[in-house]
């Protein structure tokens, strides 16, 4: 959108799922939360009367999208007690939030359990938190269209977190008796995401491959290095194709700053391309390590892991139980 603008008129649905810490900052004069915020409002302001925007009451910046939607405006939530959403059922509103382990859908004062987490594979029984909020939004903007609950709830529990039918989305899988886990993440917040989901996972030893485009900022960088170096024995720098404008070895540089002011970190190697930074990462397993590999380019990921014949899926013993 911030380069070539919106690509239709009006939509029926917008869903804004956080703005978080924010990524492409310094880009196109975008320098501030709340300048990216007014970008990714964009798809809310062209909703139809008739339509509905799916906004995260608990990320104050997309909460305050809602004031720019011309039709109706469906919360979500991790909790019932959210001040939005009581507000929203005061007006005879729609909401849909977590309880008891369950998700719930609430129009006004009545209320139904549309599933419960176990049963949608997707959140890994509900211990993937990010991933209980990209359910709740695509819950509500099918509600908001009316997909009927038997309909819903059936994409809930059959829809698998695969290399399949979500490449690069948190797929998990055992590899040699290690956990490795394939994630999109590049910027400080989805990385934050990761390390939150991963800290129930049993296993002693951790390394990652990661790396980031050249157009972000050098302090995006150091942050994700320090992140990394908080939480991984190893890391496996990649800079890949994504230079864009920056010499080569400048990103492996500034994410090495970031790595020396964490405290777990004790070995850093760079490579050239994501493949080389994998094979080594696998090369290196060992019975009861948990491996991250940031899906960099996500067909070629796929290809590579497919390639190296990985077992899927993982067992649910792999993580552990809150």
């Amino acid at each position: 959108m911030l380069r070539e603008g919106l690509a239709f008129d009006a939509c029926d649905v917008a869903i804004v799922t956080n703005i978080g810490e924010g990524d492409h900052l310094g880009l196109g004069q975008i320098h501030t939360l709340e300048q990216l915020a007014e970008v990714k409002r964009i798809p809310v302001e062209a909703v139809d009367k008739d339509g509905s925007s799916v906004l995260n009451a608990d990320d104050p910046l997309v909460a305050a999208m809602a004031g720019a939607c011309r039709g109706s405006v469906v919360y979500f939530s991790h909790t019932a007690e959210n001040p939005l959403l009581i507000r929203r059922r005061a007006e005879e509103g729609r909401v849909v939030f977590t309880r008891d382990g369950a998700l719930v859908l609430a129009h006004g004062a009545s209320e139904f359990s549309l599933i419960t987490l176990d049963r949608v594979p997707l959140t890994h029984a509900g211990k993937i938190r990010f991933q209980v909020e990209n359910v709740m939004a695509a819950v509500a903007a099918t509600w908001a269209l009316g997909v009927p609950a038997e309909i819903i709830r059936a994409g809930l529990e059959t829809f698998s977190p695969s290399l399949e039918s979500s490449p690069g989305r948190f797929n998990v899988f055992q590899m040699n008796g290690a956990t490795v886990v394939v994630d999109y993440g590049h910027n400080p917040s989805a990385l934050k995401s990761v390390l939150e989901a991963i800290a129930g996972f049993a296993g002693s030893r951790r390394l990652a491959v990661y790396s980031a485009a050249g157009d972000r900022r050098d302090s995006d960088m150091i942050e994700q290095g320090k992140l990394l170096g908080d939480n991984f024995d190893r890391v496996l720098l990649y800079e890949g194709s994504y230079v864009r404008g920056r010499e080569r070895g400048d990103i492996i540089r500034l994410f090495g700053e970031g790595l020396k002011q964490g405290a777990r970190c004790v070995e850093q190697l760079g490579f050239p391309t994501w493949r080389e930074a994998a094979q080594r990462a696998l090369a290196q397993a060992q019975h009861g390590d948990v491996i991250l590999l940031q899906a960099d380019e996500v067909d070629e990921s796929v290809a590579f892991l497919r390639e190296i014949a990985i077992q899927l899926p993982a067992p649910k013993s792999s993580i552990k139980k809150p």
